[in-house]
């Protein structure tokens, strides 16, 4: 039995007292920052197991939890918790916990062509996000610079399916799709977490953890896919081996 104070109980009563998910992202990050790293591994491996179990208001709150964990304020107490838990033996806690960049070196893109007499500048091409012009948007969903999509994400004309092509982009910079997940308004939509999942550059710890939400058949697809990670493969096939089991 957990004791009352349990910071999973704590993060269960947020997220059914409070419903403004900004709100419940940042009391799930001072939960999460007042726990010590073992606590914190404790917390993960709790969710991990509830989650796997199908318990959906667990699954809620991990996503809470795993976008209060991008934060970068966090990026030390969740190496800590890695550590903690791969000198455990839970591999699967430390994955979901480590944060990986590795494809944050990459070259990048091309910036896309606006039509204009010479290149814009990422000044001009940020102000160029908050258009309401379609045209331009559509344009814009190609920059290869997360700042310019982190604004063209907040702009009001964007639509899911928008949304939905730039998480399916291939090669991308992986800290887009990072900006993707972190923003509240396309991360609490089941097809943009999808997609994401099925991106072989989405960073390795968001599709773990993005992909225990998924349902059955999202997690069939992933576990026979070829161009994703093996880790993510292996975890969607024990969740598909649980769910024959039971």
């Amino acid at each position: 039995m957990r004791h009352h104070d349990d910071p999973v109980d704590r993060l269960l009563r947020a997220a059914g007292s409070v419903r403004d998910p900004a709100i419940r992202v940042g009391v799930a990050r001072e939960v999460l920052a007042s726990l010590s790293p073992a606590d914190l591994a404790d917390l993960m491996t709790s969710l991990l197991v509830t989650v796997e179990a199908r318990q959906p208001e667990h699954g809620d709150v991990l996503l809470v939890v795993s976008v209060a964990l991008a934060d970068p304020t966090m990026l030390a107490p969740r190496a800590e918790a890695a550590l903690v838990a791969a000198t455990r033996g839970q591999i699967e806690v430390a994955r979901l916990l480590a944060q990986d960049r590795s494809g944050d070196d990459q070259e990048p893109g091309r910036v896309p062509d606006f039509g204009g007499a010479r290149p814009l500048t990422l000044g001009e091409r940020k102000t160029l996000a908050r258009t309401s012009d379609r045209r331009l948007i559509l344009k814009a969903l190609r920059d290869p610079h997360p700042d310019v999509i982190r604004i063209l994400l907040k702009n009001p004309r964007l639509i899911e399916d928008d949304v939905v092509r730039l998480a399916a982009t291939r090669p991308i910079d992986p800290s887009i799709l990072l900006a993707v997940f972190t923003d509240l308004r396309w991360v609490l939509r089941y097809r943009v977490r999808r997609t994401l999942v099925y991106n072989p550059h989405t960073p390795l710890d968001v599709a773990l953890q993005l992909a225990l939400n998924l349902n059955d058949q999202d997690l069939r697809a992933v576990s026979d896919s070829k161009s994703l990670r093996a880790e993510l493969r292996d975890l969607t096939k024990r969740m598909l081996a649980d769910v024959e089991v039971n």
